[in-house]
C-alpha cells in the first residue's frame, strides 16, 4: 500500500471563500489527509477551521460574521468537515 498523508495548515495556505458580494479567507486552519496514493476510495480526510480566523477585510462584517447571526463563534469555535471512506 501506497500511503500518504499530507498535512496542511497556516501560515504556507489560506483557505478562501466567496459570498455574495464579498470573498473572504480564513487564515487559521488544519487538513489532514490520509489516503492511499492509488486509490481515493480508502481516504480519511479532516479539516478543521478556527472560524475567528475570518477575514472579509472589513472588520465590521467580519465582527457581524462571528455572532449568533452567522458562525456563533462563542458556541462554535470551530468547523469540522470529515470525510472516511
Amino acid at each position: 500500500m501506497n500511503t500518504f498523508i499530507n498535512a496542511l495548515g497556516c501560515p504556507r495556505s489560506c483557505f478562501n471563500f466567496q459570498g455574495i458580494p464579498f470573498f473572504g479567507t480564513f487564515h487559521a486552519f488544519e487538513a489532514n489527509i490520509v489516503a492511499d496514493a492509488f486509490d481515493l476510495t480508502s481516504a480519511d480526510i479532516q479539516l478543521t477551521i478556527d472560524l475567528n480566523s475570518i477575514d472579509t477585510r472589513n472588520k465590521d462584517r467580519d465582527a457581524h460574521l462571528r455572532t449568533a447571526d452567522f458562525f456563533d463563534i462563542d458556541k462554535f469555535p470551530s468547523l469540522v468537515f470529515t470525510a472516511t471512506a
